[in-house]
């Protein structure tokens, strides 16, 4: 079910007041999202431009604009709470991200509510010089792979995927993708800038331009076309439309212009696969994959797999062990049920000591050098 948000009709902001920022997700020590932190940092040079004087404390401000996440039940409950600790003194609040959508507690709450796909609406209640639509979110951000800095650009919000765990269509509403035209300018301006490695970044890549008629291989083209000086990472990737645009991109990881990739397989067994809803061969992914390391030893291969999803038992876990040694880094995340998605409702769940007893068996393949990565247990077991 989608919920339509009402925009609270109040009066413009001006930059007499004070702002404070809080990253709800970061603060909470939740997984980090790229295309989230792009955006609130969007929101920050924002601010900055038009000369609001953003403080540290919260109680120093007259505004609070929180940063959040809904992506199970366990972290919108946490991201409320979170909220909830700050907002007792009479403030605005500006709650921003995917729990305006997710959450009937927030949207109850009478905070103003900006989802992540309707960003625009900080031209809305705050004066400004330049329009948050002016502003790119790469303008002073660089990410890490490694030891190797890139220039992070958000090129599209939301995806085209069904998975059954996921609510990122209720989030973030219909897919939208960044016109072609503006992602070069800014590819023009990091050249300007000297820097030349640029991960490109969605919640699917593989998604890009399919709301305009365009796909992320003509994006590729035209933007390795601009100097051949520059190189690309594909942060996040969806592994059935990696493997439909592979055969057009082959020739960029043969050249070394792709350094990166990550697409998250989520599963080692097809018949979890099945249960989540994503429909691609594990065959066919891993021999693309074995492929691309033979064409290019160098390119940085990456992946995700969620652990515990129900019904997963220790052999369909080792499924996943057994295919993480073929990239470079892999993160393990426990699965937890979110009420709005299909996932929730398939039985039975795993018991929770099963995770640890994974996590175990993923230390023991880590010791013998056969992965890297990360295990992420759920909030509540971090304790």
């Amino acid at each position: 079910m989608t919920h339509r948000l009402k925009v609270v009709s109040v009066r413009k902001f001006d930059a007499s007041q004070r702002v404070c920022l809080l990253d709800a997700v970061s603060a909470s020590g939740l997984m980090s999202c790229a295309s989230s932190s792009l955006l609130f940092q969007k929101i920050a040079l924002f601010l900055k431009l038009n000369d609001y004087t953003v403080v540290k404390r919260p109680s120093h401000a007259d505004i609070l604009i929180f940063n959040t996440c809904g992506i199970t039940d366990a972290f919108a409950k946490i991201n409320n709470n979170y909220i909830n600790q700050f907002v007792k003194a009479p403030k605005k609040v500006i709650v921003f991200g995917c729990l305006c959508k997710v959450s009937e507690d927030i949207r109850k709450s009478g905070h103003i509510l900006i989802p992540p796909g309707s960003i625009h609406q900080f031209s809305d209640y705050f004066d400004y010089r330049v329009r948050i639509e002016d502003v790119s979110a790469s303008m002073c951000t660089v990410s890490y792979v490694g030891k190797k800095a890139l220039r992070p650009l958000l090129i599209a919000q939301g995806c085209l995927n069904k998975c059954s765990y996921c609510n990122i269509k209720i989030a973030k509403g219909a897919l939208q993708s960044r016109c072609q035209k503006d992602i070069l300018e800014d590819i023009k301006r990091f050249i300007k800038e000297k820097s030349f490695e640029v991960m490109l970044i969605a919640d699917d890549c593989g998604c890009w331009g399919h709301d305009s008629g365009a796909n992320i291989v003509e994006l590729v083209d035209e933007i390795l076309r601009i100097d051949k000086r520059i190189k690309i990472g594909l942060f996040n990737f969806y592994p059935s439309l990696f493997l439909k645009y592979y055969p057009f991109l082959k020739k960029h990881i043969l050249d070394k212009r792709i350094t990166y990739l990550l697409t998250p397989l989520q599963s080692g067994s097809s018949r979890i696969l099945k249960l989540m809803k994503r429909s691609y061969s594990l065959s066919l992914m891993m021999k693309t994959i074995k492929e691309i390391k033979a064409y290019n030893s160098k390119i940085r291969l990456e992946s995700h797999f969620i652990i515990n999803f129900p019904t997963e038992t220790m052999e369909d876990f080792k499924k996943c062990l057994h295919l993480a040694r073929f990239f470079d880094n892999v993160d393990f995340v426990e699965y937890q049920d979110n009420r709005l998605t299909e996932a929730s409702q398939i039985f039975p769940k795993c018991p929770g000591n099963q995770a640890l007893l994974k996590k175990d068996l993923f230390m023991l393949y880590q010791k013998k050098g056969l992965l890297k990565g990360k295990f992420y247990l759920s909030f509540s077991r971090q304790k």
